[in-house]
């Protein structure tokens, strides 16, 4: 089988790519089935159902192309928890480790899914997205389904901020040993995500899109003061320059490496709160994109040796004109860096000509630099220069980029997107 077989173009239904040795495959139910043949000898590990209906689940009564499944989520737009839960036992894989499942009607079917899920030893992480209208819904389900070893828990989108103290308390109650709890857009204020947090010790938490404000960030960094936090997402949780402080003086004392946190009004104040505040911990990512940072922001940030350990920077969507690619580029504390995203910003071929002529080019294995107005000169001059070890390119979008271009750089190995 070719590495990718399948596309999009047969009306949307099916496609299947290779990761190593990992063959995912993306299908409607009634694709699945008409698929069958072509599917039976290949260890399918990842299966997405999209747009499930059902007669297509109906239809759907196949095991042994699943039989080595370990990550399956389904996409059913409002279909019934039990028709749902039908679905999954008939592709059940005793190996499933990860279930996500996303706008399926799941209020009081917790008992048809703890039978359903009781031969799924190694399941460690189940994402709900948009299952339930309240946390007195997701609480019951939780607590009928009974599964003791999910490790990972997403519950976005399900009116948690109606009705927190269930789900609270069953987190409490049920013993779980979760390290990652994922709680994005659920209306959940900074006392309402520390009640949830109550006696967990996370790696991982994820809150986008809640509105927190400075305050609730704050109150969220008090509570967490003593954890094992790595991981935290915070984008679009309104959070201000004020909210900057208080993340950037925790970042300064935490064990947090990765911190994302888009879209929330942080401008040159907040940039000098992320500089000035954190300590070298920062080691893998640091995303600021929908921020108003502007070039003097980024001259801010990268003026300290806080980032010396950063591995991903994305500053998309921020105002930026050449000033702040000059500014990337003089600083000689991002020698680790490997991605740069700074697309939607303002660069122009001055940018992009900066850029070439800095050696921060050559240590990047990926570069965004969509819709930037970078025409003809600015992309010849990062043809010319761009280093072997890039490995992803995105410039198509919003530049105005000769086909030449492109053919040398696919010469070189880079993946022009």
């Amino acid at each position: 089988m070719s590495p990718d077989w399948g596309s999009w173009s047969d009306r949307f239904r099916w496609r299947v790519s290779r990761r190593g040795n990992v063959v995912e495959l993306w299908a409607t139910p009634a694709a699945i089935g008409e698929q069958a043949a072509r599917l039976a000898d290949e260890p399918v590990r990842a299966l997405t159902i999209e747009n499930a209906d059902i007669a297509g689940v109906a239809a759907l009564s196949l095991r042994e192309p699943f039989r080595n499944l370990r990550q399956l989520s389904v996409e059913a737009n409002g279909l019934s928890g039990d028709l749902v839960a039908t679905l999954v036992e008939r592709l059940h894989s005793p190996r499933l480790h990860s279930l996500s499942l996303s706008r399926v009607a799941l209020e009081g079917t917790g008992l048809k899914w703890r039978k359903v899920l009781a031969g799924a030893a190694r399941l460690e992480r189940l994402e709900l997205t948009g299952c339930f209208t309240s946390g007195d819904a997701a609480a019951a389900f939780l607590r009928e389904a009974r599964l003791p070893r999910v490790r990972r828990l997403r519950l976005a989108d399900n009116g948690l901020g109606h009705g927190v103290e269930a789900i609270a308390l069953e987190l409490r109650r049920s013993g779980r040993r979760l390290i990652e709890l994922g709680v994005g857009s659920n209306a959940l204020d900074g006392p309402s995500v520390c009640r949830l947090l109550d006696g967990l010790r996370l790696q991982e938490l994820w809150l986008t899109q809640n509105p927190l404000g400075a305050e609730g960030m704050r109150r969220i960094a008090r509570a967490l003061e003593a954890r094992t936090l790595r991981q935290i997402g915070v984008a679009r949780c309104q959070l201000g320059d004020a909210g900057a402080r208080a993340m950037a003086l925790w970042l300064g004392g935490s064990t947090l490496e990765h911190v994302y946190a888009d879209g929330n009004g942080f401008g040159v104040a907040g940039a000098r709160h992320f500089a000035t505040h954190w300590r070298t911990n920062l080691g893998a990512a640091l995303l600021l994109a929908e921020n108003q940072l502007g070039d003097e922001g980024v001259e801010a940030l990268v003026s300290t040796a806080a980032g010396e350990r950063l591995r991903r920077l994305d500053l998309s969507g921020n105002g930026l004109t050449a000033k702040s690619v000059r500014a990337l580029a003089r600083s000689p504390h991002l020698t680790k860096l490997r991605e740069l995203e700074l697309s939607d910003n303002e660069l122009g071929d001055e940018g992009a000509i900066a850029l070439s002529e800095s050696p921060l080019l050559g240590r990047l294995l990926e570069l965004d630099l969509s819709a930037n107005g970078i025409a003809r000169v600015g992309a010849s001059a990062l043809a010319d220069r761009a280093g072997r070890r890039l490995r992803s390119f995105w410039l198509l979008r919003g530049n105005d980029v000769p086909a030449m271009f492109v053919q040398t750089m696919r010469s070189h190995g880079v993946g022009v997107v």
